[in-house]
């Protein structure tokens, strides 16, 4: 979405040298928006240019450039991010609040006893949900990494998936 709105349809690889990775990511940098039109992070920026200097060297790789220009720009620097989290007290009031959307805060409540994310549980099946006697597990393809995970959950957590079979 971002390239697309620096770089012209018919831009040929021949077009590419310092000068316009320098406008790339100045553009980045100083222009580029979030989709709530607010400047992108720090850590977006570095993601962002880093996955465009993959781009570049790819196409080094594969011929379609003379230069590794990857290699002569310096990737903007990472910030170190601070996660917040939910205190004990905090999850066990918000499992005894009532919500207009009951089946919502259940999902919450179990990407907080887990430690997984949306898009993980989102697919889940109950194919992927294994009874071991008092214990459970969930064997799954995470999306982010595309690796296949076992992770044994709190009874809590299995208690809020319900009846086997009802449902995904």
């Amino acid at each position: 979405m971002h390239l697309k709105k620096i770089i012209p349809a018919n831009f040929l690889f021949e077009e590419i040298d310092e000068n316009f990775i320098k406008k790339v990511k100045n553009y980045i940098d100083n222009n580029a928006r979030t989709k709530s039109d607010l400047p992108l992070s720090t850590n977006s920026k570095y993601s962002y240019f880093n996955k465009f200097k993959a781009s570049l060297r790819r196409a080094f790789d594969e011929g379609y450039l003379p230069i590794n220009y990857s290699a002569k720009i310096k990737s903007f620097e990472q910030a170190k991010s601070q996660r917040e989290y939910l205190t004990h007290s905090e999850l066990q009031k918000l499992a005894t609040t009532s919500c207009k959307y009951e089946v919502l805060k259940k999902a919450f409540i179990f990407l907080c006893l887990t430690g997984l994310r949306w898009s993980d549980i989102n697919s889940l099946l109950w194919s992927e949900v294994r009874d071991e006697g008092d214990v459970s597990r969930i064997n799954f393809r995470q999306e982010k990494t595309d690796g296949v995970e076992y992770l044994y959950i709190p009874k809590q957590a299995r208690q809020l998936l319900g009846e086997r079979g009802l449902g995904k």
